[in-house]
């Protein structure tokens, strides 16, 4: 590990870094902060001010710590985020879920591209089903990390 480390780090510095600060630089906040997702969320072909989208962060705002890890994974492949707004590689994208049909939404789950970091929201009639709906996805996704190296021959 630290061999590999010290290809992109300079050893000697490590010591300015407390283990936790080096934790955050290099891991991010272990804690998800929901109010740094909305600073860093840019939505597409949707309104912000739309009841579905106003369900989904209230949904976010009930998910334990856990639950949040497993839904950042599902959106980027990663459980945790930045320190920062700044430190976002990309904007989380919230989406239009486009193809479903007329009076379908609460039927629909929602779809991720980790890649784009972003989430095709259905028009979910409530704060309830919106909940059920994102922790069923992100509970039953499958993510990059779920290929072992068998697997990950076939995407070669």
């Amino acid at each position: 590990f630290s061999r590999g480390l010290a290809e992109v780090l300079p050893i000697e510095a490590l010591c300015l870094f407390t283990p936790h600060e080096l934790e955050v630089l290099i891991c991010g906040e272990a804690e998800i902060d929901i109010k740094l997702l909305q600073q860093a969320t840019v939505y597409e072909d949707v309104d912000p001010n739309a009841p579905h989208v106003q369900y989904f962060w209230q949904a976010l705002e009930e998910m334990t710590q856990e639950q949040l890890a497993r839904f950042i994974n599902f959106v980027c492949a990663r459980s945790r985020l930045p320190s920062s707004v700044d430190k976002f590689p990309m904007s989380f994208k919230i989406q239009s879920a486009g193809s479903v049909k007329e009076g379908q939404d609460d039927m629909a789950l929602p779809k991720s591209q980790t890649c784009f970091f972003s989430l095709a929201l259905p028009k979910y009639s409530s704060k309830e089903i919106c909940l059920s709906k994102l922790l069923y996805a992100a509970d039953n996704c499958n993510t990059m990390e779920d290929y072992d190296e068998h697997e990950a021959g076939a995407f070669a």
